[in-house]
C-alpha cells in the first residue's frame, strides 16, 4: 500500500504463515559493469562470475581467455583464396593476379575480360576457356 492525495492505494498487507516465509535474495554483482570484467572483448555475467569471449576472427589467448589474438585465416588453405589471401586484424581479404578479378563469392578469381579477349587471340580458338580459376 502506498499513499497518494492523503488516501491509501493498494492492497492491504497479509500475513504469511508460519513457514512459509519468503526470503528475498540480492543478485551477486554483475562484474563485467567494472572494467568488463577484465576481458578484453565479450564480457558475460554467470551468476557473478566474468566469463570472457572474443570477437568473430580472433580466439583466446591463453588460459584465462580474458585476452583475445588475431585468427590467420590465410594460414589454413590459403584462406579458400583462388589466388591472393590477405590477413587482417578480425578477417582477411581475397584478391587475384594481374588479369584477374575477384569473383562474386569472394573467394574465386575471374579473367578479366580484356585478358579472355587477349588469351583468346592467341590460342586462336574458339573454345571457352575455364571462367572461374582456382589454384
Amino acid at each position: 500500500m502506498y499513499c497518494v492525495n492523503e488516501s491509501w492505494i493498494g492492497d492491504a498487507p497479509q500475513c504469511i504463515p508460519k513457514g512459509q516465509i519468503v526470503v528475498h535474495t540480492t543478485m551477486p554483482p554483475n562484474p563485467c559493469l567494472v572494467n568488463n570484467g577484465g576481458c578484453q572483448h565479450h564480457c558475460t555475467n554467470r551468476e557473478g562470475e566474468a566469463e570472457c569471449g572474443c570477437y568473430d576472427g580472433f580466439r583466446p589467448r591463453g588460459r584465462s581467455a580474458r585476452r583475445c589474438q588475431d585468427i590467420n585465416e590465410c594460414r589454413r588453405f590459403n584462406g579458400g583464396c583462388a589466388h591472393v589471401c590477405t590477413n587482417k586484424k578480425g578477417g582477411y581479404t581475397c584478391s587475384c593476379h594481374k588479369g584477374f578479378s575477384v569473383h562474386v563469392d569472394q573467394h574465386a578469381c575471374v579473367m578479366d575480360s580484356y585478358a579472355h579477349q587477349a588469351n583468346n587471340r592467341r590460342r586462336h580458338t574458339e573454345k571457352i576457356p575455364p571462367y572461374v580459376l582456382f589454384h
